[in-house]
């Protein structure tokens, strides 16, 4: 390895602040979780919100390393070692992720059994990096004998996330797509032919202005077809059908928040 002044600095500034950020955020949330209820899962953004940073920022040490030479041994492009780099950072942050999850919610086990793991994970990292960088400034001291663990360890923590993501995308890509497409049209600006919908009779089409009214549309198409739904049907003697229809509308709607 021959790493550059900047890359040294980077790499090893990063690391640092990844170790730091352990000591400051992550062990007092896991001391303040510890006596809490952890069954609801609320945990999990607030955790999500700390390892972010911190894997981050090891992301940024570990590209420095291969930048420098670091990986060069498993024979691969610089170009796939960079992506390799991205995957490994991705990979030990849900490894870390799911001892979090194994020290809040350990059932029958000791919390004692998983925490040393959270430890060995990010510091083991953080070793690796800031003596391959600076191995000028620390003669004699070698981390060859902790490449290679680290290295297959990762890649475990890489095919355990793949094959979670995959699980995750069989079991959720009808529900959760569908749900994310739902949200990035409603937020696209309503067209003509919707704003439109708003003209529909209530005496002829009122189901169908009831239903447009009722499902997920964007705001402005929304809050018109409520609006003529309002207005309109003031004016007019309410038969027994659209009755019902309110009333499933209703339904619906408290269905929803629930």
């Amino acid at each position: 390895m021959n790493p550059s002044i900047l890359q040294q600095i980077i790499g090893t500034v990063s690391a640092s602040f990844a170790a730091l950020l352990f000591f400051l955020r992550l062990l007092p949330f896991l001391s303040e979780w510890t006596g809490k209820q952890t069954s609801s899962d609320q945990w999990a953004i607030p955790a999500l919100n700390i390892l972010a940073p911190i894997w981050g920022l090891m992301m940024v040490a570990l590209l420095c390393m291969t930048a420098s030479g670091g990986f060069d041994w498993i024979k691969l492009g610089r170009g796939k070692l960079y992506l390799l780099t991205v995957a490994a950072a991705f990979a030990l942050a849900c490894a870390s992720y799911v001892f979090i999850a194994l020290y809040l919610r350990p059932g029958f086990t000791p919390r004692g059994l998983y925490s040393p793991f959270l430890y060995l994970i990010l510091f083991s990292t953080v070793l690796l990096v800031v003596v391959s960088l600076n191995q000028k400034l620390v003669p004699g001291v070698s981390v060859q004998w902790l490449l290679r663990p680290w290295t297959w360890f990762t890649a475990l923590s890489l095919v355990g996330s793949l094959i979670f993501a995959g699980n995750w995308i069989i079991n959720n890509s009808g529900r959760g797509l569908a749900d994310v497409a739902t949200r990035i049209i409603v937020l696209l600006p309503a067209t003509k032919e919707e704003l439109a919908e708003r003209r529909l009779d209530p005496e002829e089409r009122f189901r169908k202005l009831v239903w447009k009214a009722s499902r997920v549309e964007k705001p402005c198409a929304r809050r018109l077809q409520h609006a003529s739904v309002r207005i309109r049907s003031s004016c007019l003697a309410w038969p027994p059908c659209w009755i019902q229809a309110m009333r499933n509308l209703r339904w619906r709607s408290c269905a929803m928040r629930s």
